[in-house]
């Protein structure tokens, strides 16, 4: 679904924006900045609620079936 909207922006705003994010089409500066600000207050919302449900586990690790849980060498080589 796509919805027209009018905005008015600083063209300061709009400019540094551009400039950080490469993107030179004005409503695509203003699509990423959009998709970025969800993806960060998501990520926020995350980390908020970590260890807050007690009933949670671990999800199973995927290793590789000839995998040997050994020990590595450490010592730099040299």
């Amino acid at each position: 679904m796509n919805m027209e909207l009018h905005l008015r922006l600083s063209e300061q705003d709009l400019e540094r924006a551009s400039r950080l994010s490469g993107i030179t089409d004005p409503a695509a500066v203003v699509q990423h900045a959009l998709r970025e600000y969800v993806r960060l207050r998501s990520a926020a919302e995350l980390i908020r609620l970590g260890g807050s449900d007690p009933s949670a586990e671990c999800p199973p690790v995927r290793r590789p079936p000839d995998f040997l849980n050994q020990p590595r060498d450490l010592e730099p080589p040299g």
